[in-house]
């Protein structure tokens, strides 16, 4: 697991306003404690900056993955809003 400076936390968490980037649910109201999540992940050379983090719950974080279960090869996300992003 890397070590997300203090600085680079603050800066996500703020940009956030608070909410889950991928469900948008506030996190005052989420069961889950919010986390730094890489976007792309470490494993497929996501690097640890502003734009390849975000602020999850922990459901979105443990459940959206990062490899097609099939084909064991990276996978596009579906948000919960409806968006997709294909890598």
């Amino acid at each position: 697991m890397t070590n997300i400076p203090d600085a680079l936390r603050r800066l996500v968490k703020e940009r956030a306003g608070n909410c889950c980037e991928y469900c948008h649910i506030n996190l005052d109201l989420s069961p889950y404690p919010p986390e730094i999540d890489h976007i792309i992940a470490e494993k497929h050379d996501g690097e640890t900056t502003e734009d390849n983090l975000c602020l999850s719950c922990g459901f979105c974080n443990r459940n959206k993955g990062s490899d097609d279960r099939i084909t064991k090869t990276f996978a596009s996300l579906y948000l919960m809003s409806g968006q997709i992003i294909l890598y």
